[in-house]
């Protein structure tokens, strides 16, 4: 079980992958082994056609603190991806 996000400042992380899949995991797990407990994890997948979402969304269903944001915008570039 986690700690509650509630009684602590909590670091929100927000993420933009695109075909990631070599190196999500590795992002992800160096998140998981941080000391600070207090963190949320926001991943938007810009469009990828390599197997990053279900990567991402395996980790989502095994830890709250990551949200999954999916969306049918497909691939807007590092920028902008930022902004929807």
């Amino acid at each position: 079980m986690h700690p509650s996000l509630n009684d602590h400042p909590t670091v929100a992380i927000v993420l933009s992958t695109y075909n990631g899949e070599a190196y999500i995991g590795a992002q992800l797990d160096s998140l998981l082994a941080q000391t600070y407990p207090y963190w949320r994890c926001y991943i938007r997948d810009d469009g990828s056609k390599d197997n990053s979402i279900a990567i991402i969304k395996s980790y989502a269903a095994k830890d709250p603190r990551f949200t999954f944001i999916e969306d049918q915008i497909g691939n807007l570039g590092v920028v902008q991806a930022y902004f929807h």
